[in-house]
């Protein structure tokens, strides 16, 4: 599955998926799932424990006020993913 993958660092970049392991890799852990404001076809993948264990917050998803950025709940390395391919994911390589 293709997906794009938004990095704390501000990097952004297009990947292959091919198990939901390759998904908690990505995130650094057990994952969370939210849909996309922006783009109802889509989801946002994210550590469910980003912000509690100290994950930085995710530049992508932020607002501005004045001179000040705010920031949300999405912290970490982020996936932008089609539901309906991402929910169809074997658990890991050995089920495909």
């Amino acid at each position: 599955m293709k997906a794009t993958l938004l990095k704390t660092n501000g990097e952004q970049k297009e990947i292959e998926i091919t198990t939901f392991k390759d998904a908690q890799n990505l995130v650094g852990g057990l994952v969370q799932i939210r849909p996309l404001k922006e783009d109802t076809r889509k989801i946002v993948i994210m550590n469910e424990a980003g912000r509690a264990i100290g994950l930085p917050d995710n530049p992508f998803f932020c607002a501005t006020q004045g001179n000040e950025t705010i920031f949300g709940v999405y912290c970490g390395d982020l996936i932008i993913a089609d539901p309906k391919l991402f929910f169809h994911l074997p658990y890991d390589d050995k089920n495909i």
